[in-house]
């Protein structure tokens, strides 16, 4: 006896609840940050702070004053 396929919408029907919940997450962490905020702190990160490369990250630890 073989099993039927499931039908496409079987699928979606699983899935809804799982990206409904996890917008609902983001939304509720992002919610007090506006693009305008985040384009400034990244702003504000590149001028002061460290921009640099992952593999970079060394540098920073090797001189004593930082």
């Amino acid at each position: 006896m073989s099993r039927a396929r499931p039908h496409r919408w079987d699928m979606h029907r699983e899935l809804v609840p799982w990206i409904a919940s996890g917008t609902a997450v983001l939304v509720a962490v992002f919610a007090d940050q506006s693009f305008t905020t985040v384009s400034a702190m990244q702003a504000a990160h590149a001028a002061a702070g460290s921009n640099g490369a992952s593999f970079e990250e060394y540098l920073r630890y090797q001189s004593p004053v930082g």
